[in-house]
């Protein structure tokens, strides 16, 4: 249920991500949380069946996340129907399309936000870039999750973890460039490896280490053992869950120079470039300034903590006051 006492709430989405986890767990909405290894032919058809069983129980509000567009759609189309509200969690690929730009795909994003009481985007620039007349927009930050903090622990070399997804939004090849160019660093790359192109891998250097999805407990522990994290993004208006786990676990993050995340991200943190001799760079100044850059964070863990709850309550006083349309 909605924290404060409205009830009737559930939170769907067709894939696993920290920040739907976290919203969903401090709001006290039952998320399911749907995942499969199978092909698209094969799990979204069953997907779909899954999704329409929820919706069929006549939740009040039915909260998704957004990109999956078909779930999306589903939810759309059905809600005039079974009459919900009906709120969507916008990640940045629904107003600006960079691993899907085929028109019909970004009509039905445009349908999608139509149809929503409420939209939730997570900074003011994307805010500013994706208001729509006809959709109500809330802003919310990823929530600093609850991961335990750690010193730094002893190896015999520095280890940097680049968290990746291998979606067109990171820089990949400068990434792996930049570990070529620090042969005194470990580094492991997160994430499903597989979409990375043949000729990338085979070029990565000796140092690269890949370790593909992780379960939590496992790549909680590579965050908080690591000495620096690397995480970075081409799309100006992105704030990456990446960060928000950087400063959770209170290790020395390396981020874009956007002006979404050094707005977020006001103390602790090394911007950059996405260019590999500039990435480079600011992971060694990273590790010299370490013990400054982890008080640093600390304080930023605590301010955004707080803001976070202001920005929390705000936001489950304007839901309250959406009607079902």
């Amino acid at each position: 249920m909605i924290k404060g006492g409205a009830s009737g709430s559930v939170w769907i989405t067709w894939e696993r991500h920290r920040r739907t986890r976290e919203l969903s767990r401090y709001l006290r909405i039952p998320l399911f949380e749907f995942e499969s290894s199978h092909s698209r032919w094969v799990k979204h058809p069953w997907f779909c069946l899954r999704t329409l069983g929820i919706l069929l129980r006549r939740p009040e509000t039915v909260f998704i996340q957004c990109p999956s567009v078909l779930l999306g759609f589903l939810c759309a189309i059905l809600k005039p129907l079974l009459r919900y509200r009906f709120v969507v969690d916008a990640h940045n690929e629904v107003f600006i399309p960079e691993t899907f730009t085929h028109p019909a795909y970004v009509r039905t994003m445009r349908f999608i936000v139509a149809q929503a009481n409420l939209v939730i985007v997570t900074n003011r620039g994307l805010y500013a870039r994706s208001a729509a007349p006809e959709a109500e927009m809330v802003v919310l930050p990823d929530r600093i999750p609850d991961l335990p903090a750690a010193g730094a622990t002893a190896r015999a070399r520095p280890r940097v973890t680049a968290v990746c997804s291998y979606k067109v939004d990171e820089p990949i090849a400068e990434m792996l460039k930049a570990a070529a160019l620090l042969p005194e660093f470990d580094f492991v790359f997160t994430g499903p490896s597989g979409r990375l192109s043949s000729a990338l891998m085979k070029e990565a250097s000796p140092n690269i280490t890949f370790s593909g999805f992780l379960d939590e407990p496992a790549y909680v522990d590579l965050l908080r053992t690591s000495s620096v994290i690397l995480a970075l993004t081409v799309t100006p208006d992105c704030l990456l869950c990446a960060a928000h786990e950087a400063v959770a676990v209170e290790r020395p993050l390396v981020t874009s120079d956007t002006a979404a995340l050094r707005r977020h991200l006001s103390s602790g943190v090394l911007f950059t470039s996405n260019v590999a001799a500039q990435i480079a760079g600011n992971i060694r100044s990273a590790l010299e300034h370490q013990d400054a850059l982890v008080d640093d964070l600390r304080r930023l863990k605590r301010t955004l903590s707080a803001e976070w709850e202001t920005q929390a309550a705000g936001f489950e006083q304007r839901l309250r006051s959406v009607a079902v349309s």
